[in-house]
This record gives C-alpha cells, structure tokens and sequence, in this order.
C-alpha cells in the first residue's frame, strides 16, 4: 500500500473522536465496547492512559493493526507498487487482539518512550517504543504510533518478527487461503495452497494429496496462466503419511506453517520463466 493512497484522519476527525472519547468513558471498562458505524468509531479506550482506538480502514486503526499484524491475519502487504510483498511483524498466536492492544499501549505510552524519526513522518505521528510484559512474564517491545499530540491510535505492532511465520524473501506472491477436499471419505484427502499476485490472481498452487489408505503423500506445484487455468504441473515427490488431527487443523497448519522448502521452487520456475 503505497503512503498517497492512504484514508488517514484529518486534524477535525481527531477532534470529534477525542470528545467523543471523553462523553464516553464507559469504553475503558474491559468488556464494553463501541459501536462500528464507519472508520472513525471509538470502539475501545485503554483504562489506564485512555488511549482511543478507532475501527479504522485498511490504513489506520484497529481494522489496519488487525488486518497487518496479527498472526492469524492472511491479507498481504504489497510495496514498490505491487513488485514486492512483505511480511509485517505479527502479535503472537494466543493474543486477544484490543483486549491486549490496551494493556500494551498503557504500558508504552509515555514521554521517555518517544522516539520520533524523519522516518516516521513526525509532522502527523508520535512514536513510541517500549517494553509491555505479559501475564507470563514474557518481555517484549512494542511500537506504538499515535496521531499527533492526541491519544489516538494509528498503529501498534511487536518491534520483533519473532513471531511471523517463516517465508522465502525473494517470493514475489502470497499465500492465498488453503483448501481441503476430502475427495474419498477416508481414503484421499487433497490440500491446495494457492500464490497470488498483486492482482489476486493464483500463478502457482502447492497440491499435496493425501492417501489414507497407502499411508502416502504426493507432492505437485501447478502452474497457471493469466486467467489461472492450469497450463502445467512439476511433481516433486512423495513420503510418507503424517498423521493429522482434523481437515480444520490441517487447514490451519498449512496457512499458517513454515512452506519456504516449496515456495524455493516456485522462486525457481518464476526466474526460468515456467
């Protein structure tokens, strides 16, 4: 998403979300929360410092935080125009979303945490960094970065990228959302674990299938054309069957676990023009 096509808060929409704030300091109880009428409702106040999150759009506020950094989040995040695709860093798997994003910006929300950079567009954002400790006494830093002068969230994510799932660098697609077909119940089960461009068109399909019977596991990429037919497939090999627990888990697995072994191919059929 490139900055000139970014819906950000005018200087008046701060304004009338902070009173609002202010008329309605029952959204800093932990389990109330604001109605989402469009992207500048007040959905949640942090109890300590009244940090105001807002519902927000894919470029600021809490849809935006949501949308980029939780772990469980499969939306991509293009730059250079659509060239690349980045990983941002993620919130860890057991997070509660806004009912931890306030514990953590209570936390880091202070004078000797702010870090203003030419970077950061310091004209129309604070930043701060700081340490937020866990009720497991995990320790870990957190930016937060607020709309300038106000207590209003533009954004909040984990300084580290200790929790993203591990994905080849030089991949210029993402991963779009698995599929799981049991083809012959209890006997064949076929995953598809499709990559996008920036148009969100499938190019490559990691298929794997699962025979239950044989206690085998078949692996294929498939390629596509403009229009995602197939137009051509490489088998890679099989091994044995890995127990799993459901069709639900195995969903979750592959959407979410370490594939750079498979997308090291489709880099490879990418630069041989395949």
């Amino acid at each position: 998403m490139e900055i000139e096509n970014e819906i950000l808060l005018t200087s008046e929409d701060i304004c009338s979300i902070e009173n609002f704030a202010e008329r309605n300091p029952s959204l800093r109880n932990e389990f109330t929360s604001g109605v989402s009428r469009n992207y500048q409702s007040v959905i949640k106040i942090s109890p300590k410092k009244g940090l105001i999150f807002i519902k927000g759009n894919d470029h600021t506020g809490f849809d935006h935080i949501h949308l980029r950094h939780e772990f469980w989040s499969t939306a991509p995040y293009w730059i250079n125009k659509g060239e690349n695709v980045i990983d941002p860093s993620r919130f860890k798997r057991s997070s509660k979303t806004v009912f931890d994003y306030v514990k953590i910006v209570d936390a880091i929300f202070d004078p000797q945490n702010l870090q203003n950079t030419k970077k950061g567009n310091p004209d129309i954002f604070d930043c701060y960094v700081g340490e937020f400790i866990d009720e497991n006494q995990t320790k870990d830093f957190y930016v937060l970065v607020t709309y300038k002068n106000s207590k209003v969230v533009h954004t909040l994510y984990p300084k580290s990228k200790a929790n993203n799932t591990k994905r080849s660098k030089k991949l210029k697609y993402y991963r779009g959302e698995v599929s799981i077909e049991e083809v012959h119940p209890g006997q064949i089960v076929n995953i598809r674990i499709p990559y996008k461009n920036v148009n969100n068109q499938t190019k490559y399909t990691v298929f794997l299938q699962k025979s239950l019977e044989l206690k085998l596991e078949q692996a294929f990429i498939i390629v596509h054309d403009e229009l995602e037919n197939q137009i051509g497939f490489i088998e890679l090999g099989e091994r044995p069957l890995e127990e799993f627990e459901s069709m639900a888990h195995l969903q979750i697995t592959f959407q979410h676990t370490d594939l750079r072994g498979f997308e090291s191919y489709i880099i490879n059929l990418d630069k041989n023009g395949k």
